[in-house]
Order: C-alpha cells, then sequence, then structure tokens
C-alpha cells in the first residue's frame, strides 16, 4: 500500500460510520450519586473515525471521512469538525441524534478515566445504501479504506464484510471487534488491528504469553491479513508484517488521556506503511499512540512531535523468532 507518488496524493477514505461528540469533563473527584460541579469541559468531534482523520491530518496525509448524522447533535458533530478544519461527508439519518459520549477525567492521575458510552440513531436501509454509494465513488481514487469502530444500530453484523467486499483491490484497514470482526476478517483486510481482548474474542483464546501472541499474528496471517497488529495497552503492541514479528513499547511519562490512543496507533501504521522494515512500521505506530496520549484531543499528534518524537521515551523494540 502506498507506493509510489499518485498513491501519496491519493485521500486515505474512512467509513467513520458510528461518530459521537466526545465531551470530557474535568473534575477533582467525584462519587455516585453526588453533585460534581465541573472544573472544565471539552467537546471534540469523535468515533474512531474521526480520530484516525485528526492524527493523519495534522501529519499532512489527505483524508475523506464519510459520516452518518443525525438530529440537532449531527449537525454539532459536523461544526465540531469543521472548527479543526476538517471537513467531511455526510449521510442523514431521520428521526434520531447522533450519540454523545462523555469522558470523566480526575485530577487525581491515579485514577482511571470513567467513559459513558451512547446508543446512536438506527440506521434505515435507505442510508445504509447511500453510504455505500458514497463509500464506492470515493474508493475510485482512494490509497486506502479505513473501516474502523462499532457498527450503530440497524446495521447488520456483516455491514464491514459488505464494504470489504466493495473496496476490491483497495487495501482495507479494519479495527472492530466482536461479529463484526469475525465476519469481516474472514475476507483477508490488508491491515487488522484488535486489541488482546479482541484478538482473544476472535481467535477463541487466551493471548497472555509471548508464544500465544505469536500465534495469533500467524492466525491472522493465514487468513490473508498482510499487516497484522495486536495493541496491548500499557505493554504496548505486537506487530507482524513481512514474515517478521516484533514488539515494542514507548514509556510516556505524563498521559493527559488515553481516548484516541489505539486510532492514533493505527494513523501511525497507515502513515508509515511505506516503512523499509517492520520494526520501522511498529515505531512509527507507538509513537503517534504515546503522542496522542498527551494531548486532550483524542488522536491529536503535533506534526513536529510525530518526526522527532520529543516528550515520549526512547521506544523499545524486540523481534520475536
Amino acid at each position: 500500500m502506498g507506493k509510489g507518488e499518485g498513491e501519496a496524493c491519493s485521500p486515505v477514505v474512512v467509513a467513520n460510520l458510528n461518530p459521537a461528540i466526545d465531551r470530557v469533563l474535568h473534575a477533582s473527584s467525584w462519587r455516585l450519586g453526588e453533585t460534581i460541579r465541573v472544573e472544565r469541559a471539552v467537546c471534540y468531534a469523535g468515533g474512531k473515525g474521526a480520530n484516525v482523520t485528526r492524527a493523519l491530518k495534522r501529519v499532512g496525509v489527505p483524508v475523506k471521512i464519510l459520516n452518518f448524522l443525525s438530529g440537532r447533535t449531527g449537525r454539532l458533530w459536523a461544526d465540531l469538525l469543521a472548527d479543526e478544519g476538517m471537513e467531511g461527508e455526510h449521510v442523514d439519518v431521520p428521526g434520531g441524534e447522533t450519540r454523545i459520549n462523555v469522558t470523566i477525567c480526575h485530577q487525581d492521575r491515579d485514577a482511571k478515566e470513567t467513559h459513558f458510552i451512547d446508543t446512536g440513531p438506527v440506521i434505515s436501509e435507505d442510508a445504509w445504501r447511500a453510504m455505500q454509494r458514497a463509500i464506492e465513488e470515493s474508493l475510485q481514487q482512494a490509497r486506502c479504506l479505513v473501516l474502523t469502530g462499532s457498527l450503530p444500530p440497524g446495521l447488520p453484523v456483516h455491514a464491514y464484510r459488505d464494504l470489504l467486499e466493495l473496496a476490491g483491490k483497495v487495501p482495507v484497514c479494519l479495527d472492530t471487534s466482536g461479529a463484526p470482526l469475525q465476519s469481516a476478517v474472514q475476507k483477508g483486510p490488508w491491515l487488522v488491528k484488535p486489541n488482546r481482548k479482541e484478538a482473544e474474542g476472535l481467535l477463541g483464546r487466551s493471548l497472555q504469553a509471548k508464544e500465544d501472541l505469536q500465534w495469533a499474528v500467524h492466525c491472522l496471517w493465514d487468513l490473508g491479513v498482510d499487516v497484522a497488529a495486536i495493541s496491548l495497552g500499557d505493554e504496548g503492541a505486537v506487530l507482524g508484517w513481512r514474515e517478521e514479528i516484533w514488539w515494542g513499547k514507548i514509556p510516556v511519562d505524563h498521559v493527559v488521556s488515553t481516548v484516541g490512543c489505539g486510532d492514533a496507533f493505527l494513523a501511525g501504521l497507515i502513515y508509515a506503511a511505506t516503512s523499509a522494515s517492520t520494526s520501522a512500521l511498529l515505531i512509527q505506530a507507538l509513537t503517534f499512540g504515546a503522542l496522542s496520549a498527551m494531548q486532550e484531543a483524542p488522536g491529536a499528534i503535533a506534526a513536529q512531535d510525530a518526526s522527532e518524537d520529543r516528550g515520549i521515551g526512547s521506544p523499545l523494540v524486540e523481534r520475536w523468532e
């Protein structure tokens, strides 16, 4: 993927089927059942597809993002996207509201973030057909197609598989979970990036030991996947590509937010798809994820940081034989 000048100028097409407004509330502490005064609040156009788009746009990669939007919150979502200088194509879903996800961040950094995930509008058959047409048209000049995030209500579990078939020879990057992952991975996407739990659900086996993760990568290769990445949270990530398997991790001294870090990692894989080596591809993806952890906006990175690695530790990488 991504070879040649023509493809380098072609946009990455992102199917953002389940967008959300990400509302982040900062509080010194909170307890269930109490009245909590929020000290600061911010709002972003979210959804995993939007986070991938945000990271890629920050490093100058052309992106076309297609979204299902609904109601007043859908219009707000589009305004928030435009405020960041990102343009999208939207399919209207009548009779509902685009979801709002809420994250509560504590000043006490030892406390974990608390996430409330909303349910989006039900996607009608007409809206789904309109989205498929829009994606098919966009693929004519696409560098790759990104399918990421959960499926909204109303779409069949094989929706991502259908889009893989629609993509034809266009490389597809897949990042989802559960039944949609189980269905779509059988079509052999170019790249798959589950986290450990998602990979365990897909393969039906615990993936705790090094040997388990190596086995998982080989399973994904056997399904026709070229780039098999498994994110491990604080333990880094494993990447299988070009018949090599590498593990890596980049330390981050001060984590601002973990929201969107996995999406930034995926963006790093897409950005560095022409890397000369598997280790270089992994380091770039880890760098994107680590830099995102230092920003509040999900998936956000600073372009200069992406190349200079400022503010994060040295990468730790190891080839697994």
